[in-house]
């Protein structure tokens, strides 16, 4: 496999078990705060749920960049990222996310939108809880989604 392409299989891996650390600890805040009721668990899980589509966002642009050799430039760019990652590009890749996957990660986007635009104690549980409440099914359907690019970018490495 060529160093390019071995160097992104590994930083998408390493990525993801990052985030199954997040899905993890956000979903232990989120406990805590039903338990307590206290609003610091709140700004923990907001933290939380922005990293893990930051996360995703680094892994995007990585692809964008090194296989699509094509990033958004314009203002709506984090938007426009997410829409090239659903789409496959004949003779360069697949689709590296599914149409329902892209949806479910559109409301992490704009939920991260939100709370880099709030103060944490503005913060509203029930803004939360849909994304909290999915997201160890989200983690496990782009864990295989991206485990299944992964596995093609290696394929692909080794036939060239």
């Amino acid at each position: 496999m060529n160093d390019r392409i071995s160097r992104l299989v590994e930083y998408i891996l390493d990525e993801l078990n990052e985030l199954r650390t997040i899905v993890k600890h956000a979903q232990e805040g989120w406990n805590k705060f039903g338990v307590s009721s206290d609003d610091f668990y709140l700004g923990s899980v907001a933290l939380d749920l922005h990293s893990f589509y930051n996360g995703l966002e680094k892994i995007f642009k990585l692809i964008a960049l090194d296989i699509d050799k094509s990033m958004p430039q314009d203002s709506e760019w984090h938007k426009a990222l997410l829409d090239q990652m659903v789409i496959e590009i004949s003779a360069t890749r697949p689709a590296l996310i599914s149409k329902q996957t892209h949806n479910i990660l559109g409301e992490f986007l704009a939920f991260r939108h939100l709370i880099r635009n709030i103060y944490t104690h503005n913060i509203i549980p029930s803004k939360m809880q849909h994304l909290i409440e999915n997201l160890p099914q989200t983690f496990e359907q782009i864990h295989l989604e991206l485990s299944a690019f992964a596995e093609f970018l290696e394929k692909q490495s080794d036939l060239s």
